[in-house]
């Protein structure tokens, strides 16, 4: 039997915020993101041409936010799982809009790294 796959972050930290469940819950409160959203598009002057770092990035929302403000390069790092569903959605056809904003490279995910010691 194949060994099953372990999460990259295996805490119940990593776990929790892995699930999609509570990242729709954080994007579903519309007042918090769309305050976000405002506070980053409505100061382009802090945000075009600039390297961003999303720390702690879950579903890239922040990141796209940053795109859509013209950050030049973006980083999203997440140590989660979701790492892997906010990588699919930056790469997603229907994201490419977004070229528009941000210059090459697009925004990527970063994995956490697996200590091997």
């Amino acid at each position: 039997m194949e060994e099953e796959a372990k999460p990259p972050d295996p805490s119940s930290f990593g776990v929790y915020y892995a699930r999609l469940a509570h990242q729709q819950n954080m994007l579903q409160d519309a007042v918090r993101t769309d305050t976000y959203r405002r506070a980053m598009v409505h100061n382009v002057q802090d945000f075009a041409g600039k390297i961003v770092l999303d720390v702690g990035a879950g579903s890239g929302i922040l990141s796209f936010f940053a795109a859509m403000a013209g950050a030049g390069r973006i980083y999203a790092c997440e140590a989660s799982a979701m790492a892997t569903m906010a990588a699919k959605l930056i790469a997603s056809k229907k994201n490419a809009s977004l070229a528009q904003y941000s210059l090459p490279p697009p925004p990527r995910v970063v994995k956490k790294r697996e200590d091997k010691y």
